[in-house]
Protein backbone atom coordinates (compact mmCIF):
# COMPACT_ATOMS: atom_id res chain seq x y z
CA UNK A 1 0.00 0.00 0.00
CA UNK A 2 1.15 3.14 -1.08
CA UNK A 3 -0.15 6.27 1.27
CA UNK A 4 1.54 8.99 -0.46
CA UNK A 5 -0.78 10.05 -2.81
CA UNK A 6 -3.31 10.29 0.89
CA UNK A 7 -1.36 13.21 1.80
CA UNK A 8 -3.27 16.50 2.75
CA UNK A 9 -6.15 16.92 5.18
CA UNK A 10 -7.66 14.09 7.66
CA UNK A 11 -10.44 13.72 10.43
CA UNK A 12 -10.36 11.41 12.77
CA UNK A 13 -13.27 10.37 15.39
CA UNK A 14 -11.96 8.63 18.35
CA UNK A 15 -14.30 7.53 21.36
CA UNK A 16 -12.97 7.10 25.16
CA UNK A 17 -15.37 6.17 27.61
CA UNK A 18 -18.88 6.93 25.43
CA UNK A 19 -17.24 10.40 24.60
CA UNK A 20 -16.76 10.61 20.86
CA UNK A 21 -14.70 13.74 19.64
CA UNK A 22 -13.88 14.52 16.09
CA UNK A 23 -10.16 16.35 14.96
CA UNK A 24 -9.21 17.81 11.91
CA UNK A 25 -5.49 16.98 10.95
CA UNK A 26 -3.17 17.23 8.39
CA UNK A 27 -0.82 14.32 7.08
CA UNK A 28 2.12 13.69 5.22
CA UNK A 29 2.82 10.22 4.17
CA UNK A 30 6.51 9.64 2.94
CA UNK A 31 8.79 6.68 2.17
CA UNK A 32 6.58 4.53 5.36
CA UNK A 33 6.95 7.54 7.44
CA UNK A 34 4.10 10.02 8.72
CA UNK A 35 3.74 13.51 10.15
CA UNK A 36 1.28 15.38 10.96
CA UNK A 37 -0.63 18.09 13.22
CA UNK A 38 -3.95 19.03 13.90
CA UNK A 39 -6.54 19.86 16.94
CA UNK A 40 -9.57 18.56 18.64
CA UNK A 41 -11.57 19.70 21.59
CA UNK A 42 -8.80 18.42 24.21
CA UNK A 43 -6.10 20.92 22.42
CA UNK A 44 -3.70 20.93 19.18
CA UNK A 45 -1.04 18.71 19.16
CA UNK A 46 1.14 16.59 16.90
CA UNK A 47 1.66 13.34 14.86
CA UNK A 48 4.18 11.07 14.07
CA UNK A 49 4.80 7.35 12.75
CA UNK A 50 4.98 4.58 10.65
CA UNK A 51 2.56 3.42 7.39
CA UNK A 52 3.41 0.03 6.12
CA UNK A 53 3.19 -2.07 2.45
CA UNK A 54 0.62 -4.11 3.74
CA UNK A 55 -1.97 -1.20 5.00
CA UNK A 56 -0.72 -1.10 8.83
CA UNK A 57 -0.30 2.06 10.50
CA UNK A 58 1.23 2.77 13.71
CA UNK A 59 1.22 7.19 14.84
CA UNK A 60 1.79 8.36 18.28
CA UNK A 61 -0.04 11.15 19.29
CA UNK A 62 1.42 13.92 21.36
CA UNK A 63 -0.45 17.43 22.44
CA UNK A 64 1.21 20.51 22.00
CA UNK A 65 -1.11 22.74 23.41
CA UNK A 66 -3.51 21.00 25.44
CA UNK A 67 -6.61 22.90 26.98
CA UNK A 68 -6.85 20.12 29.62
CA UNK A 69 -4.59 17.67 31.63
CA UNK A 70 -3.83 14.85 28.48
CA UNK A 71 -1.62 12.01 28.55
CA UNK A 72 2.44 12.53 28.07
CA UNK A 73 1.49 10.48 24.60
CA UNK A 74 -1.11 8.56 22.84
CA UNK A 75 -0.50 5.90 20.58
CA UNK A 76 -2.78 4.73 17.64
CA UNK A 77 -2.85 1.40 15.75
CA UNK A 78 -5.02 0.43 12.94
CA UNK A 79 -4.89 -0.40 9.29
CA UNK A 80 -6.22 1.12 6.08
CA UNK A 81 -8.94 -0.39 4.48
CA UNK A 82 -9.14 1.48 0.98
CA UNK A 83 -11.29 4.32 2.68
CA UNK A 84 -10.53 5.05 6.24
CA UNK A 85 -7.53 3.98 8.76
CA UNK A 86 -9.56 2.05 11.63
CA UNK A 87 -8.22 0.73 14.65
CA UNK A 88 -7.46 1.48 18.67
CA UNK A 89 -6.26 4.22 20.38
CA UNK A 90 -4.24 4.06 23.62
CA UNK A 91 -2.71 6.27 26.54
CA UNK A 92 0.94 5.13 26.23
CA UNK A 93 0.81 5.40 30.31
CA UNK A 94 -2.45 3.44 31.10
CA UNK A 95 -2.92 1.32 28.01
CA UNK A 96 -5.35 -1.15 29.85
CA UNK A 97 -7.15 1.47 31.23
CA UNK A 98 -7.63 4.17 29.17
CA UNK A 99 -8.18 3.32 25.16
CA UNK A 100 -10.55 3.30 22.71
CA UNK A 101 -11.75 2.55 19.01
CA UNK A 102 -10.72 5.59 16.31
CA UNK A 103 -11.48 5.82 12.64
CA UNK A 104 -9.70 8.56 10.15
CA UNK A 105 -9.98 9.20 7.02
CA UNK A 106 -9.43 11.46 4.10
CA UNK A 107 -10.94 14.83 5.02
CA UNK A 108 -12.67 15.33 1.60
CA UNK A 109 -14.64 12.39 2.13
CA UNK A 110 -17.45 11.91 4.25
CA UNK A 111 -17.06 10.18 7.45
CA UNK A 112 -17.22 6.22 7.66
CA UNK A 113 -19.78 5.22 10.52
CA UNK A 114 -19.50 3.04 13.28
CA UNK A 115 -21.76 0.55 12.59
CA UNK A 116 -19.74 0.46 8.66
CA UNK A 117 -16.49 -0.31 10.47
CA UNK A 118 -18.82 -3.30 12.36
CA UNK A 119 -20.22 -4.55 9.01
CA UNK A 120 -17.07 -4.49 7.32
CA UNK A 121 -14.92 -6.19 9.36
CA UNK A 122 -11.31 -6.29 7.84
CA UNK A 123 -10.55 -9.48 6.96
CA UNK A 124 -7.46 -11.63 8.90
CA UNK A 125 -7.29 -13.63 11.41
CA UNK A 126 -4.51 -14.29 14.12
CA UNK A 127 -2.52 -10.89 12.24
CA UNK A 128 -3.07 -6.70 12.99
CA UNK A 129 -6.64 -7.25 10.60
CA UNK A 130 -7.67 -9.73 13.14
CA UNK A 131 -6.66 -8.13 16.54
CA UNK A 132 -8.27 -4.59 15.06
CA UNK A 133 -11.74 -6.37 14.40
CA UNK A 134 -11.70 -7.70 17.77
CA UNK A 135 -10.55 -4.57 19.40
CA UNK A 136 -13.60 -2.49 17.79
CA UNK A 137 -15.85 -5.14 18.66
CA UNK A 138 -15.86 -4.92 22.63
CA UNK A 139 -17.01 -2.55 24.57
CA UNK A 140 -15.15 0.41 25.93
CA UNK A 141 -14.38 0.69 29.61
CA UNK A 142 -15.40 2.58 32.71
CA UNK A 143 -14.53 6.05 33.57
CA UNK A 144 -12.34 5.70 36.40
CA UNK A 145 -12.64 9.85 37.24
CA UNK A 146 -8.79 10.88 36.36
CA UNK A 147 -8.74 14.07 34.60
CA UNK A 148 -5.35 12.99 33.19
CA UNK A 149 -6.70 9.84 31.06
CA UNK A 150 -8.18 12.30 27.70
CA UNK A 151 -6.94 11.48 24.76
Amino acid sequence: MNFEGLSGPWKCRWTQRGRTELETLDLVFQDGQVLGFGSDPDGEFQYSGQSHPDGSVSLTKVYTSPLIQVPSSLTYIGAWDGRRIAGEWMDDMYPGRNHGPFRMWPGKQAEPSIEEAKEEPLKGSGSLEGELVRVLSRPTGTRNGTTSEEP
